[in-house]
């Protein structure tokens, strides 16, 4: 038996094809009369409507659009194209169809009304939030929260990211570490400068106002900015920038001075970037698991579409996997590491190897030694003063 058609549905219900048509796709244009006679007829003849059909049927566009609202920025952004990215792994096999683009392109489109749900990814304003609210789309956020709306968001812990360069800059034996500020987002500048001055304070660390350097997001504005932070007597040892686009500027402003990087001035970004190992040296930097947030985005969006989950309270994050410092050449060797291997260097024979260096226990009963080349206890009493600060706690640069 053939399938039923709209022609079967409008012969049985009386009406018109065009009316049977706007009962499935546009059912607040026809009578609630008339729509259960073509309701009833469908279910007889067991008619079923297209994808299409079904979803205007139940007031659905089955569209969910993806939108960067960052200034100047489009969607090839490395940052946002990895979170883009997690969406669509989540979005593919469903029966959802994915809009991508930026705020600012949005505003001038035509499908801007025609969608069940929007993740706004950056700094969104209120407005902008507020219009989808009016037009009842679910709406979920990405790298930023929005004071004042009870919205589910997902961002990095940027702030674990931090510490874990402080911590990681002051095992090197960096004390007197900048911090160079992008003009990003309100939600990622005061998160990422309240951790940096946290974890400094924390760690007894000095923070002064001449150790914060504001700039713009280009390369240009953070080199100026970065020479004026290191051509000063009481310079810096490490800098912490923002982003890797602003670590980048710091390296230029370092080879301009003719300091060196890492023996003279260590650099850490934000990110892990694809610049990261095109840079001389290689950049350190914390790695954002950025697809596994675009997943998160899309599971907290279909729990709202599908009513089968509510948002995180208060505008909480839903979470996203652990940021990830990733070690690499301009920042992995410190001023205290510097002067210990000058140290090391007067070792009777000169037998000491870094390769050599055995890593042992704070706590060992004999204590924490160095073994030199051939594998043997080296008695030294140079090695054997510095050999605590090298081999013992995990802070230590050894362990870096």
């Amino acid at each position: 038996m053939d399938e039923p058609t709209i022609y079967d549905v409008s012969r049985l219900s009386g009406v018109s094809t065009a009316t049977v048509s706007r009962a499935f796709t546009a059912p607040e244009r026809v009578k609630e009369a008339t729509r259960t006679w073509v309701y009833a007829a469908a279910e007889e003849l067991h008619y079923r409507p297209s994808a299409i059909a079904r979803a205007m049927a139940r007031q659905q566009t089955d569209k969910i659009a993806f939108l960067i609202c960052k200034e100047g920025a489009t969607i090839l952004d490395a940052f946002y194209a990895g979170i883009c990215e997690g969406v669509m792994r989540r979005v593919n096999g469903t029966a959802y169809h994915l809009l991508i683009s930026t705020a600012e392109e949005w505003a001038h489109t035509s499908q801007r009304k025609q969608i069940d749900g929007v993740i706004l990814a950056g700094n969104a304003n209120a407005s902008l939030i507020s219009e989808f609210q009016r037009q009842n789309v679910r709406v979920v956020l990405v790298n930023t929260r929005a004071e004042g709306f009870d919205l589910p968001c997902v961002t990095a812990d940027d702030a674990d990211g931090v510490y874990q360069i402080v911590d990681h800059l002051l095992a090197g034996g960096h004390t007197r570490i900048a911090m160079l500020v992008g003009r990003f987002s309100p939600y990622i500048t005061s998160t990422r400068h309240n951790a940096f001055l946290a974890a400094m304070q924390e760690r007894g660390l000095p923070v002064d106002a001449s150790s914060v350097m504001i700039c713009d997001r280009d390369i240009q504005s953070a080199t100026n900015a970065a020479l004026r932070l290191l051509n000063r007597p009481d310079r810096p040892s490490a800098v912490f920038a923002f982003n890797d686009e602003l670590a980048a500027g710091v390296l230029k402003a370092a080879r301009r001075l003719g300091l060196r990087v890492p023996e003279d001035l260590a650099v850490v970004g934000f990110d892990d970037s694809a610049i990261c190992p095109m840079l001389e040296p290689e950049l350190s930097s914390v790695h954002i698991d950025c697809r596994r947030m675009g997943e998160l985005c899309m599971e907290q969006m279909s729990a709202l579409l599908n009513g089968s989950g509510a948002a995180a309270a208060d505008g909480g994050a839903c979470g996203a996997a652990s940021p990830r410092l990733v070690r690499r050449e301009a920042s992995k060797r410190g001023p205290l590491k510097t002067a210990l291997w000058a140290l090391l260097e007067v070792c009777p024979g000169n037998v000491f190897e870094n390769s050599a260096i055995r890593r042992r226990s704070c706590e060992t009963e004999k204590g924490p030694r160095i073994r030199c080349k051939g594998d043997r206890m080296c008695d030294s009493a140079v090695c054997d003063a510095v050999s605590h600060l090298l081999v013992g706690c995990p802070r230590h640069p050894s362990h870096q």
